[in-house]
């Protein structure tokens, strides 16, 4: 079945089975009870969304993304199938929790079903898991403004080591955590896991050279990659020498 045919079929199964929100950011569709998990999420973007839309330069309003809130795993899964054409007897990870479709709408399992996942937690843990829940649904918006920022200036989506990196890093996944610069180049331009050090060479660029050099080298993959081949071993040095906290990150050697 085309990805547009396939496309088709799952909005008008959600538009029919889902409620649906319109927010100042988003447009959300979920069921009903995840209503208060909504009501999180909604105040949560909104209270990130100038910032990140000013980071690209870029106004919103009429573009706002479509925010689906699966209540099941096992309908996620059957998603995930559909729009990798794969059988509907493929097993789909535990660990995945989310995905963004071809027709960038952001398809996101509700945390109230990660029991059948592989990040379920105990109720006491609850808020703890909330928080991190909230900020991978920022990581996703910010990806979604990515987007529409190289589609504006008729490129490419950035690299997937600066794209990754700044949705990270804008949506403060990272914030305490305790990392390590010990990647090769070949990680970093070529990884398919390499998260963390795609974190660490945004980080760098965001935060030691010109804003707009930064959104130029989203715009162009050829430009971002010949930088990060240059700059590779002075970026390396910085981390080995500067031995500090940095927005709340440790960088070890």
């Amino acid at each position: 079945m085309p990805a547009a045919r396939i496309h088709e079929v799952i909005a008008k199964k959600i538009n029919k089975d889902y409620k649906k929100r319109i927010t100042d950011s988003v447009i959300f569709n979920y069921k009903e009870e995840d209503s208060l998990l909504i009501n999180e999420l909604e105040s949560f973007i909104n209270d990130n969304k100038k910032r990140i839309c000013d980071f690209f330069n870029i106004n919103v309003e009429n573009n706002k993304p479509i925010i689906n809130i699966i209540d099941k795993k096992n309908k996620l899964d059957d998603i995930h199938r559909k729009f990798n054409n794969l059988k509907s007897n493929v097993e789909v990870p535990k660990w995945l929790i989310g995905l963004s479709g071809p027709d960038m709408q952001i398809y996101q399992l509700s945390i109230n079903d990660y029991d059948n996942t592989s990040h379920a937690f105990k109720k006491e843990e609850y808020e703890i898991n909330l928080l991190k829940y909230k900020k991978t649904m920022l990581h996703e918006y910010i990806h979604y403004i990515n987007r529409l920022f190289c589609k504006e200036n008729n490129s490419d989506f950035s690299i997937k080591c600066l794209r990754e990196g700044i949705a990270q890093y804008l949506s403060g996944q990272k914030d305490n955590d305790l990392l390590e610069f010990n990647y090769s180049l070949e990680d970093i331009l070529n990884g398919n896991s390499c998260y963390n050090g795609w974190y660490l060479v945004t980080k760098y660029i965001v935060e030691n050279y010109p804003h707009e050099m930064f959104l130029e080298l989203s715009k162009d993959k050829n430009k971002a990659e010949d930088f990060i081949r240059n700059s590779y071993i002075q970026i390396k040095d910085y981390y080995l020498e500067t031995k500090k906290f940095m927005k709340g990150t440790k960088v070890i050697i």
